[in-house]
Order: structure tokens, then C-alpha cells, then sequence
């Protein structure tokens, strides 16, 4: 981006007092979590352990109540298994201060689910390929998947409102197809399959279609709605 007049900075404090639009692309799901298990009735968190240079888990017992008051709102009832990432919903919540100061929207683009059940999705991956959480540590790519019905508990409290779409027909609505169209004009046959190859794994239910969400947070007045019909 040399070529191009982009401003960086190293502070949200740092942004102009002007409408803002904010995107983030697997942005959420590198935010760190914590996690409580439901253990006959008790519940636990979750914490790492490291003996010498191994590591495990270890559940202390805890109270979820003090837990859902920092949230706010009750979240444990019919779960047996909790994600919470703080980080999120303190980022999320300044965002939010910044776009009802001046206008604007929150977008991203992650891997999320819409189930109200939560469960263990704390994963790694190294070289595009999953490992055990506990392989080669600070060489792995550590994640975990974002839940939606969680984020609009989130934003309710903070009068944001969520809309989602599954990138699949996010992208679709917005006219994927016609774009490759117009790319691949007269390009050769090779140029022509490589696009829509890409455009494939974009939108292909079996590939990154349906596994990514976008995660649309607004100001009720915020009529936008192109992607998301």
C-alpha cells in the first residue's frame, strides 16, 4: 500500500471525528477466550498448566454468577459449556462509542456459528493443516470460532443492532458472479479458470461459503442492506 496515501495508526483514540466504517477480516477469531465446563451442576474454567515444557488443561471450579455479572446478562442456563472472549466485547463496545460520536458501521468477516449452544471451538493450525492446541506453541495459529447469538447479547446491551449473512450469499447478493464475468472477459482460458476458481472457493458451500459469516453491526437508523437481503 506504499503507492497509496493510507494513514496508519496505532490507537482507535487516533481516528478522525468522522463517520467510520470498521472491517475486520478473521480478526475476531484471534481474540483470546476463556472457557467454563458445566461439571455435575458445578461449573469450572478452564485454565492451561504447563509442567517443564509440557502443558495440559486443568478445570478449577468457579462461580458463574460473578461471571454473567461482568457480562451483564445471564448466559449459563441450558449450556453445559461456555467461550467468552473479554477482549471482544471490550473491543466491540469501543467501536461502538466511536460510531454513535459520528456515525458509521462495524463489518466482519469471520468464521462464526449461529447455534445457540455453545461448544469447544478453540482450535490451531499450522501450515493449513489443524494440530493438537498443545503442538510446537508460538508456531501455531491459535483460534477459535465466533458465536452470533452470543454477539447479539453483546450488542443489545449497547443498543447496536446485528444483522449476518453467510458469505456465500452475502457475496452473491452483491453480484460475485457478474463481477468474474466482467473479469474474465477476454482473458485466456487459463485466466478465466483461475478466477473462477477463486470466485468457487469464495462462495462454495463445501469450501469457505457457509463457513464464514458476515457480521453486519449497526445503529438502528443505519438502513444498509445490500449484501444482506
Amino acid at each position: 500500500l506504499r503507492k497509496y496515501k493510507v494513514r496508519w495508526i496505532k490507537s482507535l483514540d487516533k481516528i478522525d471525528n468522522k463517520p467510520t466504517i470498521f472491517i475486520g477480516n478473521e480478526f475476531l477469531d484471534a481474540l483470546p477466550v476463556k472457557q467454563f465446563l458445566n461439571i455435575n451442576n458445578n461449573w469450572h474454567e478452564r485454565y492451561v498448566q504447563k509442567k517443564g515444557s509440557n502443558y495440559k488443561f486443568s478445570n478449577q471450579e468457579c462461580n458463574i454468577e460473578k461471571i454473567e455479572k461482568r457480562l451483564d446478562f445471564k448466559i449459563s442456563k441450558d449450556q453445559n459449556f461456555l467461550e467468552i472472549s473479554f477482549e471482544e466485547i471490550n473491543l466491540i463496545k469501543k467501536l461502538n462509542n466511536i460510531i454513535s460520536e459520528n456515525g458509521g458501521c462495524i463489518l466482519f468477516i469471520d468464521y462464526a456459528y449461529s447455534d445457540y449452544k455453545m461448544f469447544d471451538t478453540l482450535q490451531a493450525v499450522k501450515k493449513h493443516r489443524k494440530v493438537d492446541i498443545f503442538y510446537d506453541i508460538g508456531n501455531a495459529d491459535i483460534s477459535h470460532i465466533i458465536n452470533i447469538p452470543f454477539l447479539k447479547k453483546i450488542a443489545k446491551k449497547i443498543n447496536l443492532q446485528l444483522t449476518h449473512n453467510t458469505q456465500r450469499n452475502f457475496l452473491l447478493n452483491l453480484g460475485i458472479l457478474q463481477r468474474g464475468e466482467i473479469l474474465a472477459a477476454n482473458k485466456s482460458f487459463l485466466e478465466k479458470a483461475n478466477i473462477y476458481y477463486r470466485i468457487n472457493r469464495l462462495i462454495d458451500k463445501k469450501q469457505m461459503g457457509e463457513l464464514f459469516k458476515i457480521i453486519f453491526f449497526h445503529k438502528k437508523n443505519n438502513n444498509f442492506k445490500l449484501g444482506f437481503k
